[in-house]
């Protein structure tokens, strides 16, 4: 084995390799890597440890720095910001106390240690197929005291099996966002044929984020309940039919919270997002939604309307009658009256045309200028 000697982080230096990244998470998970290293400094060690025991994650944003948005996109490993993990644990709490909380991609462990902090009766299971991240999720566990408590799975979610237990389970998360392009041939006949087991219309163009929702349908029993975050254009999109019928028949949804870009809930995206909250079994009259438009709104998810199931079950796009409709401006069309748009996130394609004043009454002289969008 090739051994590699990396450079020693200092308090006035962050992180900046994976080498150096996986030596400082060892050293605070207490465990062995491939590396032969110099010890870290004590005093960065234990600058990062006291973040970590504060309720910090330096070890996620550093990962979060190191590894780019591109680098992370085949693995769909975006980290929720802690205002939102907050927040969808409060919800959590109101809801109902777990036996067992299911985190399935859970990352340096935001959610699920989060979670072992508010439920301290409930066993911990974390979801995870990236070996950094898990060196890292260790590491934050010995800091904050969960180790014994958590269970490590190291396997695709959609593999994962659960033993029955005595009380709710809670599953919570931001699911990764994957598009189909990079899902196999494999994962994606599983899915179709999951949820046809379910009776459900699927699509193989769907995101890993649906395939996630799909397998925790496969695992819940009556009584569990859930809350993700993904990205929201499973409310319009076609493929986001499969999760729209699961949550009025099996997955039980009880609300959805809709952040607008302004509430940054993707800090590598600017986009829409959606926390999905679900009941298993439930089967209420309505759908309760919220719409958050910036970071000020997000301090508990208390709901504030409803939208009755019958009203869901017709409307082909769910944002319509989930986001409330303002006065508009007399003369003025929006654009999804008259044709399709999608994201950028959605079609990969970033560039945005914005259409400049028209002159003479006539389109084929107005005039178009490039603009480009962040997606």
């Amino acid at each position: 084995m090739t051994v590699h000697a990396i450079r020693t982080p200092n308090p006035e230096e962050p992180l900046r390799t994976e080498r150096e990244l996986a030596a400082m998470a060892a050293e605070l998970a207490g465990t062995k890597v491939a590396l032969t290293v110099r010890p870290p400094a004590s005093g960065v060690v234990e600058a990062l440890r006291d973040q970590i025991r504060a309720g910090g994650d330096p070890l996620g944003e550093a990962f979060s720095r190191i590894r780019t948005p591109r680098e992370r996109r085949d693995q769909g490993a975006t980290y929720t910001p802690p205002a939102i993990v907050d927040n969808m644990l409060a919800w959590t709490a109101r809801h109902k106390s777990p036996a067992r909380v299911v985190d399935p991609g859970a990352g340096s462990g935001r959610f699920i240690l989060a979670a072992g902090q508010r439920f301290p009766e409930a066993a911990l299971v974390a979801v995870e197929t990236d070996p950094l991240a898990i060196l890292l999720l260790r590491a934050n566990a010995e800091v904050r005291g969960l180790a014994g408590r958590l269970k490590i799975e190291e396997t695709d979610y959609r593999d994962l099996s659960l033993p029955a237990i005595d009380g709710p389970t809670l599953f919570v998360g931001n699911p990764p966002y994957v598009r189909h392009h990079r899902i196999d041939a494999d994962r994606k006949n599983w899915f179709a044929n999951t949820a046809a087991k379910h009776g459900l219309r699927a699509s193989k163009l769907a995101g890993l984020h649906i395939h996630f929702f799909l397998k925790s349908l496969e695992l819940v029993q009556p009584g569990d309940y859930g809350a993700f975050i993904t990205a929201a254009e499973w409310l319009d999109v076609n493929y986001g039919s499969v999760l729209r019928e699961a949550l009025a028949n099996g997955l039980g949804g009880l609300e959805v919270h809709l952040l607008s870009p302004r509430a940054a809930p993707f800090p590598d995206a600017l986009t829409s997002a959606a926390i999905t909250c679900w009941e298993a079994g439930h089967h209420g009259s309505s759908l309760a939604i919220r719409t958050i438009e910036g970071p000020d709104q997000l301090d508990e998810l208390r709901s504030r309307r409803s939208v009755p199931w019958s009203t869901l079950g017709r409307a082909q796009r769910w944002s319509t009658v989930i986001r409330p409709r303002g006065r508009r401006e007399g003369g003025v069309i929006e654009l999804g009256e008259i044709c399709r748009v999608h994201r950028g996130q959605v079609t990969g394609n970033n560039g945005v045309w914005v259409a400049g004043r028209i002159r003479g009454g006539s389109a084929a002289r107005g005039s178009l200028s490039r603009d480009h969008a962040r997606s």
